[in-house]
């Protein structure tokens, strides 16, 4: 082997181990919202909190690093009003509730039901054609939510749980429409991600009782440091990592790699809180991950700038 090919190889697996390790920490979400929920936070009180550590972060991070991508054009707001209100702001909400309500599995796998939902705003809103692929990746999606919530069997999820689920999977998969116009006017990724967290900020400021704050976390230890290791573990580094693992990798690679998140999660939950893997949960995310493959682009050649 020629040594341009070993160093080739070694900065390949460098970039894929970046984007499966962005899937990881993005499947610990659900370990925060557990544990700081026992604080009386409410579900958009953590979202703020995660918003608003992610926004901070990423400024002095870019102030430093990347000041050109913190430039946008006043007339492009409404891209990221779209990602960080109507996409991370309503999907993490909705995310974090079913979290509460749900086992990690179940909220992960209902999550993963983005791009299904990606799929059929893209027939309406960029005019792409409905293939077997896609038929396919649908019927998959919908057969492995039945078996992870029980449908098929012994029910595991309450009706509110799997409403929240599946609008959360909605709110992400709005995410990749609004994203698609930032990439069309020129936007990386970093620069997508701190106007959409600094853009969820604001909006929920207005609405989580920003003085019952301090007092809910007093009632806890470590409460705080917890916070920032929410906002840290789940948006900051995995935000950072996943931009430069893509960078050089096909997005259609990356997607399934990072699909790990719902894995993760299912792990997590059996580990951390003793939440039971059953042969049809196990079935229903194997479907779920099925779909989001036969969703993946067929991109090879195409490679984003780097961020």
């Amino acid at each position: 082997m020629q040594p341009s090919s070993f160093w080739a190889k070694l900065s390949g697996k460098k970039h894929t181990g970046a984007i499966l390790l962005a899937g990881i920490l993005w499947g610990t979400i659900g370990l925060f919202v557990r544990a700081l929920s026992q604080t009386g936070l409410s579900s958009l009180q953590l979202v703020f909190l995660r918003s608003a550590i992610t926004a901070v972060a990423l400024f002095f991070y870019l102030l430093l690093f990347c000041r050109q991508a913190l430039r946008i054009a006043w007339r492009d707001l409404w891209i990221f009003m779209g990602t960080g209100i109507l996409s991370i702001l309503f999907f993490s909400v909705c995310y974090f509730s079913t979290i509460q309500m749900a086992e990690l599995s179940i909220a992960a796998v209902l999550l993963y039901t983005a791009p299904v939902f990606v799929m059929l705003f893209s027939l309406g809103f960029f005019q792409e054609k409905l293939n077997v692929r896609k038929i396919l990746a649908l019927l998959c999606c919908l057969m492995g939510c039945a078996l992870v919530s029980g449908v098929l069997g012994a029910s595991r999820l309450t009706l509110p749980a799997l409403i929240t689920g599946l609008l959360s999977g909605l709110g992400y998969s709005l995410y990749s429409v609004f994203g698609k116009f930032a990439v069309q006017k020129g936007y990386g990724a970093l620069t997508t991600t701190f106007y959409t967290f600094l853009i969820s900020a604001i909006a929920a400021l207005p609405f989580v009782g920003l003085g019952e704050i301090p007092q809910k976390l007093a009632l806890q230890g470590g409460s705080p440091f917890l916070i920032v290791l929410m906002g840290l573990f789940t948006s900051v580094i995995p935000y950072l990592l996943y931009p430069y693992g893509l960078w050089a990798t096909a997005p259609a690679k990356a997607s399934i790699l990072a699909s790990v998140e719902p894995v993760a999660a299912m792990l997590f939950g059996s580990i951390f809180f003793g939440e039971k893997l059953t042969l049809s949960s196990l079935a229903g995310m194997a479907l779920v991950l099925a779909a989001v493959a036969l969703l993946s682009p067929k991109e090879k050649t195409a490679r984003p700038a780097s961020p």
